[in-house]
C-alpha cells in the first residue's frame, strides 16, 4: 500500500456514524417547519442503522435534544446555519490507515443570487476540532456533491460546476486534474453538467451514483426537457469509462423517473 497517496472511500463502505445538521434557515419561508418534520424522519430513520452526529446552532440545542431524545443521535453546538452538509463540510479521508480531512473551501456554490454565501459555509476548522482529524485544503473550490468517487480513484465531476467562474475563475480542467491527482484522483472523468441549475450550476450527485455493484446508475433527462442534450453528451462519456481493472464500464441505458423503465450502466 502507497502509505502517502490518499484516498476518498465509496459512499458504501463502512463508517462509524453519520454527520449531519439540525440548522433550517429562514430562507425555507412557509415551508420551515415542513422541512423541519421530514429531516427529523431522515435523521431518525439513519439513527436506527448507525450514530448521528448532529451540528447544532447553539439556540436549537434544546429543540434538537427534545426531538432525539432516547435515538443514537448525539447533539453538538456548532456554528452551522444549513443541512447540505454533504457540501459544506470537508470529506473524510484515508492517507494509509489514517483518517483526514479534506476542506474544498465551500463557498456557498459560488453565491450565486439563489443563494449567497454565509458565515456558516465555512465548518473545516469546526470539524477538524471535533474529531481532532488534520485537514489538508483542496487548491481549488469545490464541494462533497461536486465529486463522486468509486473508492478506488475513479471520480467524476462537472465542467459546469468546477470551471464555473464563481468558483473557480480562470482555471481549466487540466490544472484541476493535476490538483485531483495529489487527492487521491487515478481518474478524472469530466461531464458537463447542467450550468442553468440555478444553486448547485449541476452537481454529478444530482443524477449519477457510483454503486457497489459496480453499477453505475444515471437519471435521464426526458427529451422535452432542456437538459437532454447534455446529459445524453453526459451518458456517452460515462460509457467510456474503464475501472482500475480496466474494465469497461458498458451503458445499456438510464433512468426515467415516472415515464421509462429503470436501466442501468454495468461493468463488464
Amino acid at each position: 500500500m502507497d502509505t502517502d497517496r490518499i484516498r476518498i472511500p465509496a459512499e458504501w463502505e463502512p463508517h462509524k456514524c453519520c454527520w449531519m445538521s439540525w440548522a433550517v434557515h429562514r430562507e425555507w419561508g412557509r415551508h420551515l417547519d415542513a422541512v423541519k418534520l421530514e429531516l427529523r424522519d431522515v435523521i431518525s430513520a439513519i439513527a436506527m442503522h448507525e450514530s448521528v452526529k448532529l451540528l447544532t446552532p447553539s439556540d436549537l440545542v434544546s429543540e434538537a435534544t427534545n426531538q432525539f431524545r432516547g435515538r443514537d443521535v448525539e447533539i453538538i453546538p456548532a456554528p452551522v446555519d444549513d443541512i447540505w452538509m454533504r457540501d459544506i463540510l470537508p470529506s473524510f479521508a484515508f492517507r494509509g490507515h489514517s483518517l483526514l480531512l479534506i476542506d474544498w473551501n465551500f463557498n456557498g456554490w459560488g453565491s450565486s443570487p439563489a443563494r449567497r454565501a454565509r458565515a456558516g459555509d465555512r465548518l473545516g476548522e469546526a470539524l477538524s476540532s471535533l474529531t481532532q482529524l488534520p485537514m489538508i485544503a483542496a487548491p481549488f473550490v469545490a464541494e462533497g456533491g461536486a465529486i463522486l468517487t468509486d473508492g478506488h480513484g475513479t471520480m467524476v465531476v462537472t465542467k459546469s460546476c468546477l470551471l464555473n467562474p464563481n468558483r473557480n475563475p480562470g482555471r481549466n480542467t487540466s490544472e484541476i486534474e493535476e490538483a485531483f491527482s495529489k487527492l487521491g484522483s487515478r481518474q478524472l472523468v469530466w461531464l458537463v453538467g447542467d450550468p442553468d441549475e440555478p444553486i448547485t450550476s449541476g452537481h454529478p450527485d444530482g443524477y449519477v451514483l457510483f454503486s457497489q455493484s459496480g453499477a453505475i446508475l444515471v437519471e435521464h433527462a426526458d427529451e422535452r426537457h432542456r437538459t437532454f442534450r447534455r446529459r445524453a453528451q453526459d451518458i456517452r462519456k460515462l460509457r467510456m469509462i474503464r475501472d482500475k481493472f480496466c474494465r469497461r464500464v458498458a451503458s445499456t441505458g438510464a433512468l426515467l423517473a415516472g415515464s421509462s423503465p429503470p436501466v442501468t450502466s454495468t461493468l463488464t
